[in-house]
């Protein structure tokens, strides 16, 4: 795989979130009640953004991790992408809560599994936002979904 896939992969993907972000802005200036909108979005491009949405939703964790770190006064420039890392510097009432969140969620993991599942999953910004280099990339979307929705509703509910 060449560089040029690495490319126009990110580049499909800034395409469809600007298709999305135009469709809304849009929507919004003509009708400020609109909660929801439908918009049409380029199949090629929405197919061939798919490894750039794993290194999207990887750093997203990755900011939301840093994030409680800061806020939770733990560190105050936490540093590296290594999703387990940053998830072990949490104080351990903010990782039981987003670990037993993930579990409950999942259905399929326990303690356990969840650490390995996570490990297994820590250098996925690395590895997907240079997917060119790699000939047998991996990943467990399903979990850092649901990591991501764990982290963020632990800092809506605590008001982050």
């Amino acid at each position: 795989m060449s560089i040029k896939v690495t490319f126009r992969s990110f580049t499909a993907a800034t395409f469809v979130l600007e298709q999305i972000a135009r469709t809304s802005t849009d929507t919004r200036i003509t009708n400020y009640e609109i909660k929801t909108i439908t918009t049409e979005i380029n199949v090629d491009h929405a197919i061939i953004a798919i490894p750039a949405q794993v290194a999207f939703l990887a750093f997203s964790i990755e900011l939301g991790l840093k994030m409680l770190l800061i806020k939770s006064k733990t560190i105050q420039e936490p540093r590296g992408h290594n999703l387990k890392d940053l998830f072990n510097k949490l104080p351990q009432d903010i990782k039981t809560t987003i670990r037993q969140n993930v579990i409950n969620s999942m259905k399929t993991l326990d303690y356990a599994k969840f650490e390995e599942v996570l490990e297994s999953n820590s250098s996925n910004f690395e590895k997907w936002r240079y997917f060119h280099e790699s000939s047998n990339l991996s990943c467990d979307k399903e979990f850092l979904g649901h990591l991501l929705v764990s982290i963020h509703n632990y800092t809506v509910e605590k008001k982050y």
